[in-house]
């Protein structure tokens, strides 16, 4: 009979842990999951052409789902591994979330973001996750429209508006006056008008006091 020795007994048992290592991992790596969903409608929507209009992107583009008229999108065949999920919409902004994909259980696992970075868990049961909207999108800026508000603010319609707005109240203030008062008012503002210009010019002033410090 035919023994083998202890050498070759080692040999063929490292042979057969090896093969079987890289046996398990094969099968590791090529299992794939499944990743299923709905994208939440606006309000504002209809259902139909919002669809049409929307895709659901892995990782920027490396994988892409298209929702069907509920809302509803899969990937299938992913392998396991950190993923971005985003939703492309012509109309609003979805949150972005955190998709790990991997081969322990539960397989999939979902994290969105919170103000701080810190992911915070997203439920995903046997129907897949809610993707929501958080805005619409506003690519133009809304034209403000005209107020009586913004004339009011405008300096140059004041400046213009109470000379105006004097000219007709003083007549009607002027009206319960008799002659004498009338007579005085006019009296003080002549006297005004003459002291104002018998005021001396103070460039004349200083240009004549100057001319005779230098004589």
């Amino acid at each position: 009979f035919f023994f083998p020795s202890s050498h070759f007994s080692v040999t063929m048992l490292r042979l057969v842990v090896v093969a079987l290592t890289l046996l398990l991992v094969a099968s590791v790596a090529g299992e794939r999951y499944a990743l299923t969903g709905r994208v939440v409608l606006p309000s504002d929507q209809k259902a139909r052409a919002f669809y049409a209009r929307t895709r659901v992107l892995l990782n920027g583009g490396q994988y892409v789902a298209y929702p069907n008229e509920d809302g509803l999108f899969l990937f299938e065949d992913l392998p396991a591994a950190a993923y971005l999920l985003e939703v492309s919409s012509q109309t609003h902004g979805y949150e972005v979330l955190r998709v790990d994909v991997r081969a322990s259980k539960p397989h999939v696992r979902v994290f969105k973001f919170a103000l701080a970075g810190t992911p915070v868990a997203v439920p995903y049961g046997a129907h897949g996750l809610d993707v929501k909207p958080t805005a619409p999108l506003v690519f133009f800026e809304e034209h403000k429209q005209w107020s009586v508000f913004d004339l009011l603010k405008n300096p140059m319609v004041w400046m213009m508006g109470l000379p105006l707005l004097l000219t007709m109240l003083l007549p009607k203030m002027t009206e319960g006056l008799d002659k004498k008062e009338l007579e005085e008012m006019q009296k003080n503002s002549l006297l005004n008008v003459q002291g104002q210009n018998n005021m001396p010019d103070l460039a004349s002033w200083l240009a004549g006091h100057t001319a005779s410090g230098k004589k």
